[in-house]
């Protein structure tokens, strides 16, 4: 299961980037003229990516909750001995899990945007930057998620420490932790969409904003 959520995100990273390049490496022309049509296959993927990203963190918190320790993200994090809320927070306790959340609510904030009747009123150009940029910002999550901060790498030993095996950091086992560091990481996602959203505007330049959709 975990070598899966793994090539879910290595084949997200390798799709964001080929997406960036139809968006970017056509002539300024051509893409324009196709936009309509490529934004269609690029609101696509979102469905696919938020889809595939909620997967993997319902894989790293099922870990976390039964302590899973052959998953080194588990190892110092959960415990079976602390309560399962704690055990879920841990989600957001490390690098790697607050990366893929991260990532995973960025995703998801693109797709609400999509269905706003917003949306609907970009020109295609803006649109077409927009996917563009976001998917360029979701490839470096991805790269990062498949490369340093890898959340679903196995332990290859277990430590003989019994630190390792406390859970959470007692710090960190108090009620606000359930719910700030998640808020947080979710305002970080949705600022994702007016920043795309502002540098769509200024590569499609102000004739989009009157261009026909």
């Amino acid at each position: 299961m975990y070598i899966l959520a793994q090539t879910i995100l290595l084949l997200g990273f390798f799709v964001s980037l080929a997406l960036v390049a139809v968006v970017f490496s056509k002539p300024v022309a051509e893409r324009l003229t196709k936009a309509a049509s490529i934004n269609r296959q690029l609101e696509s993927f979102c469905l696919i990516a938020s889809a595939g990203m909620l997967a993997c963190l319902l894989i790293l918190l099922a870990a976390l909750l039964k302590s899973d320790y052959s998953l080194a993200y588990c190892l110092g994090r959960s415990s079976p001995d602390i309560p399962a809320h704690f055990r879920a927070s841990a989600l957001w306790s490390g690098p790697e899990g607050s990366l893929l959340f991260w990532a995973a609510s960025a995703s998801i904030a693109a797709l609400l945007f999509q269905r706003t009747k917003f949306y609907d009123t970009l020109p295609s150009s803006t649109a077409l930057y927009f996917w563009g940029f976001f998917y360029l910002i979701f490839a470096f999550f991805l790269f990062l998620l498949s490369t340093f901060s890898q959340p679903f790498a196995e332990a290859h030993s277990l430590p003989l420490t019994e630190a390792a095996y406390n859970g959470l950091n007692p710090i960190l086992r108090h009620p606000a932790n359930i719910i700030h560091p998640p808020l947080i990481f979710m305002g970080y996602a949705l600022l994702t969409v007016p920043a795309c959203l502002g540098l769509a505007r200024l590569a499609s330049g102000p004739g989009s904003a009157t261009e026909d959709q």
